[in-house]
């Protein structure tokens, strides 16, 4: 069985009774420059349902800079309304146009919610280490051919919450930022 929310399990059985069956394809274009990958949901099912897709990537931040906000950044988020799961007076706020992210010192985990005229997320994030290392990020859906709005999340668990992780370091979080 997949998730289909942190606490509403989904099964084939399941599909198969409530029409909620699909079938996911995920499609993956590598090449000198670039890498893309497309998901496709494609509903199989006898009816229409609601979905989201979660994809998040760990980049690596070099020389263990991910709390410095010089050398590890998100640019291309103003507009954005932001869902601070940390600090919860920062809940609700629009991101200005020239804002940049601030990723130090602590732990991040906002989710910037899209503004009605944007319908695609393109960010540049820092991830030098003082080389001044970057990587462009595009993301963008569609229902039906019909552009969606996009929503996006930056992460980074810093200290207590990586020791709390089985399947990350204690000192990781100087290492990456999740986008």
């Amino acid at each position: 069985s997949a998730g289909r929310g942190e606490h509403n399990m989904w099964s084939v059985d399941q599909a198969k009774t409530d029409g909620t069956d699909c079938r996911l394809t995920l499609d993956i274009k590598v090449d000198g420059t670039s890498l893309t990958t497309t998901l496709i949901v494609e509903n199989t099912g006898s009816d229409a349902f609601n979905f989201n897709c979660l994809q998040h990537t760990y980049f690596a931040v070099d020389r263990h800079a991910a709390q410095d906000p010089k050398q590890c950044y998100v640019h291309g988020l103003g507009g954005y309304s932001v869902i601070d799961k940390i600090d919860a007076a920062n809940n609700g706020k629009v991101a200005s146009y020239e804002e940049d992210i601030d990723l130090t010192p602590g732990e991040v985990d906002r989710v910037y919610v899209h503004p009605e005229e944007k319908k695609a997320v393109g960010v540049k994030i820092g991830v030098g280490g003082g080389q001044g290392k970057t990587v462009r990020m595009e993301a963008m859906g569609e229902i039906d051919e019909s552009p969606v709005p996009v929503s996006c999340v930056v992460w980074n668990p810093y200290i207590e919450k990586a020791k709390g992780m089985g399947d990350f370091s204690d000192e990781q979080y100087k290492d990456m930022i999740c986008f």
